[in-house]
């Protein structure tokens, strides 16, 4: 059985049938961010290896951070994939930087400098 915690929202209940799901679910998953960043919190606060007891200072706590968007939101897979080819472009632009005398280093060079410089932009706008 899942767990369930009723909340009222003052105002809601002149709200009509999509609308009143959006609220349902925006404040459910409020509430879920809410427990797992109280349970962090708490896990971090524990001095021994006992059970978990999330406090009412941790969740206060937690309710602070999740207000003031003190925890920076989580990269999607694309832009952590467009980081790692800026990355790994960059150490190639500097392997055909020392290829020069070369028309392929030459050529190598603009390449991975041109990809270092996009996917960087792109991973940096994601």
């Amino acid at each position: 059985m899942q767990d369930e915690l009723q909340v009222a929202v003052p105002g809601a209940d002149g709200l009509l049938g999509p609308t009143r799901d959006a609220l349902e679910r925006s404040v459910t998953l409020y509430g879920e961010g809410l427990l797992r960043e109280a349970q962090r919190l708490e896990s971090l606060n524990r001095a021994n290896a006992g059970p978990a007891q999330v406090t009412v200072r941790d969740v206060q706590d937690a309710e602070i951070i999740l207000r003031r968007n003190l925890i920076p939101p989580k990269k999607d897979i694309v832009a952590q994939s467009l980081w790692i080819t800026a990355s790994l472009s960059g150490i190639a632009t500097g392997w055909f930087g020392n290829q020069t005398q070369y028309t392929w280093g030459i050529i190598g060079l603009f390449v991975t400098g041109a990809i270092t410089v996009v996917s960087g932009l792109l991973g940096y706008l994601k």
